[in-house]
């Protein structure tokens, strides 16, 4: 049994250029394969998988290319109604996979995030996305126990964040939901987010 469900993904911010415009363009890395750790409404962790097959797939790849970045993560999924709100720049067309990680070329196009992101005040970049999750638990290739797949990965947004869920290896490189439904994810490694979506009728 699989559940429509919203994630984030997190990685920092190394390399970077600014165009005539005073744009700030870089690549990042966005998302990564592995085993990453959710808190469920009641504070149990539960340890999702996003195996290669899912994140290197070309039609999750595609689903990241041209989509809107924010300066943290909205407290609603993105769409036409809404973007203008939230958005301070959009990412390429180009997203490729390396190695593990997801990477792509991100413009930022609002001085103010700009300003933040030069400071060092946002150094992570995280990851927006719907995915199907099924609860069938496992064990990876290399040992690591898990409680379920994510699988069917569809990228909505992209955040510039203080801190993110993928780790320091996920970032501009710059020269830097939880119980299965369709609330935000409350990450262990940082503060809780008290932030709600509502999609697909839920």
């Amino acid at each position: 049994m699989s559940t429509t469900c919203f994630r984030y993904d997190v990685a920092p911010i190394e390399k970077y250029e600014l165009t005539p415009e005073g744009y700030l363009r870089c690549w990042s890395t966005i998302a990564r394969t592995g085993v990453q750790m959710y808190t469920d409404a009641d504070g149990s962790v539960r340890r999702e998988y996003r195996p290669e097959t899912e994140v290197a797939s070309p039609e999750s790849l595609a689903s990241f290319a041209g989509k809107a970045i924010t300066l943290e993560h909205p407290p609603v999924l993105l769409d036409s109604a809404n973007t203008k709100d939230y958005q301070i720049g959009f990412s390429g067309t180009e997203v490729v996979y390396d190695n593990g990680f997801v990477r792509a070329v991100m413009t930022i196009t609002d001085q103010d995030a700009i300003e933040r992101i030069m400071r060092g005040d946002a150094k992570e970049v995280s990851a927006g996305y719907r995915v199907n999750y099924e609860a069938n638990a496992g064990v990876t290739d290399s040992g690591e126990n898990y409680d379920g797949i994510q699988k069917e990965i569809s990228g909505n947004h992209i955040a510039v964040v203080r801190r993110g869920r993928a780790g320091p290896q996920v970032k501009l490189h710059l020269d830097r939901l939880d119980a299965a439904d369709p609330s935000l994810i409350t990450p262990i490694e940082e503060p809780s987010m008290t932030a709600k979506v509502n999609f697909d009728g839920a």
